[in-house]
């Protein structure tokens, strides 16, 4: 069996990298999203900024990773890894600020992650869900949907707090305000926000865009308000933002959902949304 070796990437390989990168859309997104753009073109990082590398078997490519200096490192790979097959990355991940923290890690390589970080605080298993773009013959009316601006931060706020204190901080602390303040107003500013309200200006349910491709656009912040959960109204947002809002950004779209959470996995079905990979999120408690 023709051994896996992980190669630096270069301004040499990097083609192959990116081609690998494009044809895994969207599970290897986090990857090619990390890509800075020149003249339109994606282009390799700065070295200093993060660490990427392309896994080949022979002359294929099956599998890509990337650690960020922060110690983020996001890994999608076509083949199983052994716990031995993950040392150019730890070591990698060993020379940054505060080594690896959080591991995005896709099946099935998850398993070896586990074995070989043997003490995060906690992981979390996701679906990886795709819908591919489609040209809608019809509009679907609704009046209460709207794109967010920063004249909306003052009250899509506390929403947007909540939802990180349900969906994204799974283990203790929760970021000051100001820091989920300035998440919000950058995604406003780069990214699009959406959200439904009950027509006397309540905020009911929530989404946004996160991460862009070169085909393929993740959506994010998928959040309704407690007390207004079952009545449909993720449903009637996100079908909105598919039939009018979609088109416009002109890419296929897609999305993680904790395999766990069966409700929302049955929302994104019937939404149109088919699940096309595994991942694991591990994350580590530094305090």
């Amino acid at each position: 069996m023709t051994p896996l070796r992980w190669t630096p990437v270069t301004y040499g390989n990097f083609p192959h990298f990116l081609q690998f990168l494009i044809q895994q859309e969207p599970l290897a997104l986090n990857i090619l999203a990390a890509l800075p753009q020149k003249n339109g073109k994606r282009v390799p990082p700065p070295p200093y900024a993060v660490k990427m590398f392309l896994l080949e078997t022979g002359t294929r490519a099956v599998g890509a990773a990337s650690v960020s200096a922060s110690g983020i490192l996001y890994c999608h790979t076509l083949l199983p890894l052994k716990q031995e097959d993950l040392k150019p990355l730890t070591e990698a991940g060993s020379l940054c600020p505060r080594g690896l923290f959080q591991i995005a890690a896709s099946y099935p390589s998850s398993e070896a992650f586990r074995q070989t970080f043997i003490r995060p605080s906690s992981s979390t298993d996701f679906f990886v869900m795709h819908r591919p773009l489609e040209n809608y013959p019809f509009t679907q009316i609704e009046p209460n949907a709207c794109r967010a601006t920063e004249e909306d931060i003052g009250r899509l706020l506390p929403v947007h707090y909540r939802y990180y204190e349900e969906e994204v901080y799974l283990y203790k602390n929760t970021p000051p305000p100001n820091i989920i303040e300035n998440n919000l107003r950058l995604l406003i500013k780069n990214y699009r926000v959406y959200f439904l309200t009950d027509g006397k200006g309540k905020i009911l349910s929530k989404l946004n865009t996160t991460l862009t491709g070169e085909r393929c656009v993740q959506l994010g912040g998928v959040f309704t308000e407690r007390e207004f959960r079952g009545q449909g109204y993720a449903k009637k947002l996100l079908s909105w933002f598919l039939v009018n809002e979609l088109p416009k950004i002109g890419k296929s779209v897609s999305l993680f959902v904790k395999k766990e959470n069966g409700k929302a996995v049955q929302l994104y079905k019937k939404c149109g949304f088919e699940t096309v990979g595994e991942k694991t999120l591990f994350y580590f408690d530094l305090g």
